[in-house]
């Protein structure tokens, strides 16, 4: 399991091999996810990654992440990376609205 700590060190490395001017784009965001790992992490028990990949597919991790540049914020990727499951019923972080919603509409159906 990823730490905040060695989550700063991915992140930050990425930045040096293919981010600009200390900037990663917002299209590179499939790349970072893969560095990430959120293809693995989707299928953990932590339900909280079918969401963030969802919030990904349906665009809303782009509007929430995007720094009005057209860039990754990394202060809001290190935080939507970290939400946990209770944190996205509630909404998440300035989290755009829909993911909440979904979360709570799953749960109260399983």
């Amino acid at each position: 399991s990823l730490d905040p700590k060695g989550a700063d060190y991915i992140y930050n490395d990425f930045v040096n091999n293919r981010g600009y001017g200390g900037k990663i784009s917002m299209s590179d965001l499939p790349e970072l996810l893969d560095k990430f790992g959120l293809h693995l992490m989707v299928i953990s028990e932590d339900m909280s990654f079918q969401f963030k990949y969802q919030d990904v597919i349906e665009g809303r991790a782009q509007q929430y992440l995007d720094d009005g540049t057209g860039n990754i914020e990394k202060h809001k990727f290190l935080n939507w990376w970290f939400m946990t499951m209770d944190d996205i019923v509630a909404g998440g972080p300035n989290l755009t609205e829909g993911s909440g919603e979904s979360a709570k509409q799953f749960l109260e159906n399983s």
